[in-house]
């Protein structure tokens, strides 16, 4: 087990991408597409790196926060990434990034495209979460 702080990060993309693409796409409907999409690959890059780091047989570990300590019981909070978890999370990663890609141009005329754009950002970080978690 080594202790990898930026973990976090891989989830933390989405999620401020998400917020970004909504306010900056009630202005600026075109630049939501690609803050959007900047997230997601950067998640996705990042997924890339921390795979290069895994040790053979181990993982990656970042505790975020401990939930509640009772005597000898502690419940964490915390990001584990193993073989599975980078595979998986290569998938959400990439083919989302490819899902975003796609949609700048499908739906460019649509005036709620911030919206979805932000949805499918709420969506990746869920998935990354479950993933992680």
């Amino acid at each position: 087990m080594e202790a990898a702080a930026p973990l976090g990060l891989i989830p933390l993309f989405p999620i401020i991408g998400a917020i970004l693409a909504y306010t900056v796409g009630l202005y600026h409907r075109a630049v939501s597409g690609w803050i959007a999409t900047l997230a997601s690959t950067m998640s996705f890059v990042y997924v890339l790196k921390f795979f290069g780091q895994l040790p053979e047989h181990g993982y990656l570990e970042h505790l975020v926060f401990t939930w509640f300590s009772f005597g000898d019981l502690h419940v964490d909070f915390l990001f584990r990434f193993d073989h599975l978890t980078a595979v998986m999370c290569l998938v959400v990663t990439g083919v989302g990034s490819l899902i975003h890609l796609y949609s700048i141009s499908y739906m460019a005329e649509d005036p709620g495209v911030h919206r979805f754009l932000a949805h499918l950002n709420v969506f990746m970080f869920s998935m990354l979460l479950l993933v992680m978690g």
